[in-house]
């Protein structure tokens, strides 16, 4: 699994794999900025931002398929020239869909879980290999990049599934946490509030090491998975 990077200027975006650059944001200030250039994607693409979220689309889908939810007039510069902005694994999903959770959801009760089905997710497959088809060992360095693309990959998958069962253990939670601004005291009390589902879908003896937007990431992106087939099921 790639990570998404994002360079504009000018009015220009490229695609650059330019990962671990470091940040002149705050972890606050960021979390600001990617959640109004969700909100501005959403406002701007929210049909094509729905089908991707919907589609489980990964990264090479999202750019192959979905390239105007890249909007770079969306992005809200600090300073005038170039920004880098990064997102490891499925945090670009994250923004969208809790984007799209505030724009269809806020003003809707959560959903009655109890007859949707169980949700697809990614599958990393298989852990690369270090000898090619001839036996022969692999460049060290691909190699070293396959395996942290691996892992990344596997570690999101877990998450997306974890993601699943803490909406479904609780939904009313999960959308109470979409609906609290990023950073706020009504995020770290729903944050707090959900301990109990947090813990209970983790096996005995499990830790999670994951940020906040990670976390509420996932639980937004399952929410609006599990939020539009509950939607769908209830149409006559």
């Amino acid at each position: 699994m790639s990570i998404l990077v994002f360079a504009f200027a000018l009015g220009v975006a490229q695609f650059t794999a330019v990962p671990g650059q470091k940040s002149d944001y705050s972890a606050k200030d960021t979390r600001d900025v990617v959640r109004e250039y969700g909100d501005c994607i959403v406002r701007r693409h929210e049909q094509t931002a729905s089908r991707a979220i919907l589609a489980d689309a990964d990264n090479h889908q999202l750019r192959r398929d979905y390239p105007y939810l890249f909007d770079n007039d969306c992005l809200s510069f600090k300073e005038p020239g170039w920004t880098l902005i990064s997102f490891e694994g499925d945090q670009f999903r994250y923004i969208v869909a809790d984007a799209l959770v505030r724009a269809e959801f806020a003003k809707s009760a959560a959903p009655n879980l109890t007859n949707v089905a169980p949700l697809s997710h990614g599958d990393p497959g298989a852990p690369p290999a270090s000898l090619d088809s001839r036996g022969k060992p692999v460049n060290r360095q691909e190699y070293d990049r396959a395996i942290q693309n691996y892992r990344t990959a596997e570690a999101f998958t877990f998450l997306s599934r974890y993601g699943e069962c803490v909406v479904r253990a609780d939904p009313a939670a999960a959308r109470a946490l979409i609906l609290a601004m990023p950073n706020s005291p009504e995020e770290a009390s729903q944050f707090a509030a959900m301990q109990t589902s947090l813990g209970a879908c983790l096996a005995a003896g499990q830790q999670l090491k994951f940020g906040k937007l990670d976390l509420r990431g996932t639980i937004a992106v399952n929410y609006y998975r599990l939020a539009k087939a509950a939607a769908g099921a209830a149409q006559p």
